[in-house]
């Protein structure tokens, strides 16, 4: 490797918080929901939002190079990924999430007292306990922006799998239960139980009314440590949960979905799994801010079936750095 190239990527590094800056600053100017009536030049946009045309043009010019707005004939218009994600009215709405991520990325800058005591940051701490089911708003738009991220994440992993001869699902720490909708659409044998927190819970109801799939679903509000569903299950799913918990928590509840799975049942775990992974590296190292919690990876499902009648059967990479791992139970 060349020295510029290390140079590329030294600067890279040094300057990767400007895309987000830029990113989220565009976001709260409006800039996004305004060009995203139709094509419009610089000095349209600053009139009408009242913006200085110099530093905009720069903003813009970024935005640009890093695939967020197009330059058509010196007209700016939105690309394709942001009127998915980032419009109010957007299909998958990101926009509330993108504040949260914010805040993430001030805590940062307590990183290296988080290092030296292994404590995360305390205000982000509880803002993230908070949207576990704690404070209502806050887990509107957790579970909003979960429901975002994990569509196009269940389509894909409905390529991958055979569920056709599975009756019987729950999903622990549902959310509004889209993976769980999904796979219902998919094969309509399935019956699916999902447990989360009542408030949570309310959400999932609309999605499943939106669906049409009431007769199909039950819905039971519950804490996953310490009232998990009775009897057993042809597939559990563990969605991002695990690594919402510390070491010996995280394996009480992988160990208690293990025992949720049925004779030749299935269990899927879907998260930043391949630590190898850029994405799922940077996940961990937020999870260390956020939380004190630890990554659940591949390396660590291995360990923990070791001596379970659980095996691995699977691993599907999916989009934004997670995969999903699946096992199942033998005799």
């Amino acid at each position: 490797m060349k020295k510029n190239d290390h140079l590329r990527d030294i600067f890279s590094s040094f300057w990767s918080f400007v895309d987000f800056s830029c990113l989220h600053t565009a976001v709260k100017l409006g800039i996004f929901e305004f060009i995203g009536q139709n094509c419009y030049a610089t000095e349209e946009i600053g009139q009408k939002l009242n913006l200085k045309n110099r530093p905009l043009q720069y903003l813009l010019e970024h935005l640009c190079n890093i695939g967020y707005v197009q330059n058509n004939n010196n007209k700016w218009e939105l690309s394709e990924k942001s009127r998915l994600y980032l419009l109010n009215n957007s299909e998958f709405p990101l926009v509330k999430f993108m504040d949260r991520c914010y805040r993430l990325q001030k805590a940062y800058e307590k990183l290296n007292m988080i290092i030296e005591t292994d404590r995360p940051d305390p205000n982000l701490q509880n803002e993230t306990l908070g949207a576990f089911g704690e404070d209502e708003s806050l887990t509107d738009m957790f579970a909003s922006s979960m429901n975002s991220i994990s569509y196009g994440m269940a389509e894909t992993v409905i390529k991958h799998i055979d569920l056709s001869e599975k009756i019987t699902l729950l999903d622990i720490g549902s959310g509004w239960g889209i993976f769980s909708i999904i796979f219902a659409k998919k094969w309509k044998n399935l019956k699916c139980t999902l447990f989360d927190f009542a408030n949570v819970l309310e959400g999932a109801k609309k999605m499943i009314q939106e669906h049409n799939m009431e007769p199909r679903f039950n819905l039971i509000s519950g804490n996953w440590n310490q009232d998990l569903p009775n009897g057993q299950f042809d597939v559990v799913v563990l969605s991002n949960a695990l690594h919402e918990e510390k070491g010996d928590i995280a394996k009480k509840l992988f160990h208690k979905s293990i025992d949720l799975v049925a004779q030749d049942g299935l269990l899927m775990v879907i998260g930043f799994l391949d630590i190898n992974d850029p994405i799922a590296s940077i996940f961990s190292m937020n999870l260390q801010v956020e939380l004190g919690s630890d990554n659940t990876t591949l390396d660590w499902i291995r360990e923990e079936i070791k001596e379970t009648s659980i095996r691995e059967k699977q691993i599907v990479r999916l989009s934004g750095g997670k995969s999903l791992w699946l096992g199942e139970k033998n005799k």
